[in-house]
């Protein structure tokens, strides 16, 4: 009898978590593009850490097959903020390439200052989430109508 009232008493409480405070704490895998594996955590004080493994996109590849494939890794880092409920704004503000190699070739300095920028330089983006539970989260451009889901 006790656990049965236990229980509404569990989930009222879940339910009365704050997205943000349901997108906080373990990391999100996400999978932007079929070549972007970004996982991410969002932080206290808006503080927003990933790291990045980025592959040729599926169309070069099939370009130039004899190209030794690339393979990019990121430690990411930026601010996220949560303009209201059901919104969200993040920005990557700091890149450190951890390997960055064409085939096992280690990339130029010029190639890999170019993707190290791409991402410090890149202007925010600002979501909708369309949808959070537990260990589900779906978000969408407002530029655009692309969706992003991400798992736990």
């Amino acid at each position: 009898m006790r656990a049965m009232l236990l229980l509404p008493l569990a989930i009222l409480g879940l339910s009365a978590c704050s997205e943000k405070d349901r997108l906080m704490g373990k990391a999100w895998t996400c999978l932007p593009t079929p070549e972007m594996h970004l996982d991410i955590k969002f932080l206290k004080d808006a503080k927003l850490e990933a790291t990045l493994n980025l592959s040729d996109p599926k169309s070069e590849a099939e370009k130039e097959p004899q190209r030794p494939p690339m393979s990019i890794k990121m430690a990411l880092g930026g601010q996220w903020v949560q303009p209201e409920e059901g919104r969200m704004d993040f920005a990557f503000r700091s890149a450190k390439v951890t390997e960055a190699k064409r085939g096992d070739t280690p990339m130029s300095d010029s190639d890999v200052f170019f993707y190290k920028e791409m991402f410090e330089a890149s202007p925010k983006t600002s979501t909708k989430i369309v949808e959070l539970t537990g260990n589900k989260f779906t978000y969408q451009e407002l530029s655009s109508d692309k969706t992003v889901t991400c798992t736990r």
